[in-house]
């Protein structure tokens, strides 16, 4: 770990108190041994193929209809704004 000191953070001051800090007992681990899914050897490979070409045309679906991507309507001349 590196702890980077910044001028903003080295330079600012606040108060601080004692008091307690309520920790959250941890998780419990869960791990699914899923060797097919996850190791593409040949054999897994071939059957795993159409489930990625299917998710694939359902992100391309999604990004059409409802994704991220927005077209906005404009001049397609390059304008230089003035020199200050």
């Amino acid at each position: 770990m590196l702890l980077r000191m910044t001028t903003r953070v080295c330079h600012s001051k606040v108060l601080c108190g004692r008091g307690t800090v309520a920790i959250p007992p941890p998780r419990v681990a869960h791990f699914e041994h899923d060797l097919p899914s996850r190791a593409m050897i040949p054999s897994y490979a071939r059957p795993a193929h159409p489930r990625l070409r299917k998710k694939l045309a359902e992100m391309a679906a999604w990004n059409d209809e409802a994704g991220p991507n927005q077209l906005i309507a404009g001049s397609t001349k390059l304008e230089s704004s003035p020199r200050v």
